[in-house]
């Protein structure tokens, strides 16, 4: 391929010199039609003559010494290590994606990669009993290795529950409610299938409207999801998966918002009479969003 183009350039520089000549010549005899003999046309075309091929050589001096390519100073695996090195400084100077994941849509998370190993999850939310039957091995291996989920939600029948009806408007207060409440249940049944007795289920009731859903996991990894405003039957909004490690700061936010929810919040235990039994199935319909 290389050589081909060489070849063309070759024959295209060929072809305008040959345009060139003719077009110097054409000019030649112009200039003797139109001022007559020889003499007194050198003596006007030569000065400009001799000042165009000086403007030239100049151009083309120029063009061979100071313009070469690069391929004429650097070889080929030559010019690749240098682009490699070139791209590696950039990622070392500006490693601005380093620890994040942005996924489009929440439903698009990896949780197994998160939950995989998990000790200890916490999350605030409007309510997240959808969400729970997605991950539910997950959540349930936590507490069968003897973890720890901590869970704060709105106070049914407070302000912030009732902002949540806002937020959802084709559901009613009871609706929400009852989701809330589906959340703190389905918890609470996988609590008692570990069987563990180390495994803790912490749920805490707030009256502090959630603006965002928040999940931090081993203190080391954030899911930071927005809510939607419009929604359309199930969640459009993005996802991060922020790696606390490599963003202190973001790490202390983080601190900062679950220690002021729990500082705020009434601690709930779910009584067991109220727990789904095997006639009142816990998967909802699938047209529910999942959160």
């Amino acid at each position: 391929m290389k050589t081909q183009n060489h070849e063309s350039r070759k024959i295209i520089e060929r072809l305008l010199l040959i345009l060139a000549v003719l077009s110097i010549a054409g000019i030649v005899f112009l200039a003797f039609f139109l001022f007559g003999p020889p003499s007194n046309t050198l003596q006007l075309l030569l000065p400009s003559v001799l000042a165009s091929l000086l403007a030239v050589l100049l151009i083309y001096i120029l063009r061979r010494v100071l313009l070469r390519s690069t391929e004429r100073f650097l070889t080929q695996s030559e010019i690749i290590q240098l682009s490699a090195h070139i791209a590696q400084e950039l990622r070392n100077q500006f490693p601005a994606s380093d620890g994040i994941i942005f996924s489009e849509k929440w439903n698009e998370v990896t949780w197994k990669d998160i939950l995989g190993e998990a000790q200890e999850i916490e999350f605030f939310a409007s309510y997240m009993d959808t969400w729970i039957i997605q991950v539910t091995d997950l959540l349930l291996q936590t507490l069968i290795r003897g973890g720890t989920i901590r869970v704060f939600l709105p106070k049914p029948g407070s302000e912030a529950a009732k902002r949540v009806v806002e937020r959802f408007p084709e559901y009613t207060l009871d609706l929400i409610t009852a989701k809330i409440e589906n959340t703190a249940y389905r918890l609470r049944m996988l609590l008692m299938r570990s069987n563990n007795k180390r495994a803790k289920l912490e749920i805490f009731l707030t009256e502090t409207f959630c603006m965002h859903c928040l999940i931090r996991v081993d203190k080391t990894q954030l899911i930071l999801s927005p809510f939607d405003h419009f929604r359309r039957g199930q969640i459009d909004g993005p996802a991060i998966v922020i790696n606390l490690e490599k963003y202190p700061r973001l790490a202390e936010w983080a601190t900062k918002e679950f220690g002021g929810f729990e500082a705020t919040s009434e601690r709930w235990s779910v009584p067991l009479s109220k727990i789904p039994t095997q006639t009142q199935p816990l998967t909802p319909p699938l047209q529910q969003p999942l959160n």
